[in-house]
């Protein structure tokens, strides 16, 4: 039955020695991509470099259970991410017996030891840190963590339980600002420390002025001596916006790095890299959109195209994918931007340059040849 299981997943693949961008004769990047090219080349990945890290900076990919093809990717594409974060734990607000720790329902122990088992005939091996997010809290919540001190003990010493207890590599914290809660940052990176475990945190982007009041390059420097590494959610930037936009612009990624970090700790800078699409129609929310739909969404617009050769279009200003789809019997459109192989090459080359890490929301959203440039 496991060989079957195997079997059907790398089924679902199909392979080759090209180079990505050889492959779907993108010779130039920059050159106009088309509905034709994702359609009938997403699926097909190197097989040369399926287990071959690429990318020379750490790489973090977050695992989501409702996306729980990101398992497969994960094991596919061995090799490519030196922390993996399946998406577990959460955080309740403190009860009179102490905080709640949720989520040990979704650990997949054997899948652990599959990721994270080497391979020194391949230099493979990964880092399982799953995120611990902090769950409907509420002001006077975060208040007691930040000022009790025996509160941040005791929340550190039940994170540190469940790590040991699933024999975890670490953890990702998610706690709004965590240069809010020092004790606590300081008591959980030594707990964490003693037992040769890793600390990752989420850190929000800097959107506005107000958030520079809480988040700035001196409280990263501080939390720096603590934490191992800092996953910036660079995307989701135009959500805002009633007309929509880019999810990453590059020129707002570069301002985040530069007026967070100096030389000395950009190197634990994790950039946030968006492997989803975010739909933006009149009179609706922005919908974020996993890859898939978007792949049906564009089989749906070539079937309709009678050249066949419909682009999609580049944005040279954020350096972002998007393109127009009929709703509403073809009255109306929504706009759709997302991911592609150029807009990963641009924010590696980014990546390269600050000497920082990536980290991938989430693998389970993206196209399968998007993993082949990590």
């Amino acid at each position: 039955m496991l060989l079957l299981t195997v079997f059907l997943v790398i089924a679902s693949f199909a392979f080759t020695d090209a180079h990505v961008f050889q492959k779907t004769s993108i010779v130039n990047p920059f050159d106009q991509l088309t509905v034709t090219s994702i359609l009938e080349n997403h699926h097909v990945i190197s097989v040369r470099n399926a287990h071959k890290k690429l990318f020379p900076g750490p790489t973090l990919a977050y695992v989501t259970p409702w996306n729980n093809c990101g398992y497969n990717i994960a094991k596919i594409f061995k090799g490519k991410f030196d922390y993996l974060s399946p998406v577990w734990f959460y955080i309740e607000p403190k009860t009179p017996t102490g905080y709640v720790i949720e989520g040990e329902h979704d650990v997949d122990s054997s899948w652990i030891q599959e990721v994270r088992g080497g391979d020194d005939s391949m230099n493979i091996s990964a880092k399982v840190v799953p995120r611990f997010q902090c769950r409907s809290w509420s002001t006077p919540d975060w208040y007691q963590l930040a000022s009790n001190t025996q509160n941040a003990k005791q929340l550190a010493n039940q994170i540190l339980k469940v790590v040991i207890k699933y024999d975890l590599d670490g953890i990702v914290l998610e706690c709004a600002y965590p240069s809010i809660f020092p004790f606590f940052v300081q008591r959980l990176s030594e707990t964490l420390r003693t037992h040769h475990k890793t600390l990752v945190a989420v850190l929000p982007p800097i959107r506005n002025e107000e958030q520079k009041k809480v988040l700035n390059a001196q409280s990263f420097a501080f939390m720096a001596k603590y934490i191992d590494y800092f996953s910036l959610m660079t995307y989701d930037y135009s959500t805002s916006r009633i007309d929509g936009g880019p999810a990453a612009p590059v020129d707002w990624i570069i301002d985040n790095i530069e007026y967070l970090t100096t030389d000395e700790n950009r190197h634990q800078l994790l950039m946030g890299m968006p492997m989803y699409a975010v739909s933006y129609a009149p009179y609706h929310y922005p919908e974020p959109l996993g890859m898939e739909t978007v792949l049906r969404k564009l089989q749906e617009q070539r079937q309709h195209n009678a050249e066949n050769q419909m682009p999609v279009i580049w944005d040279p200003v954020s350096e972002e994918h998007w393109f127009k789809y009929m709703i509403n019997n073809h009255r109306s459109s929504m706009h759709i931007w997302m991911p592609s192989l150029t807009f990963i090459r641009q924010r590696l080359a980014i990546a390269k340059r600050y000497g920082i890490g990536v980290a991938l929301w989430e693998i389970g959203q993206g196209l399968d040849y998007f993993y082949d440039l990590f």
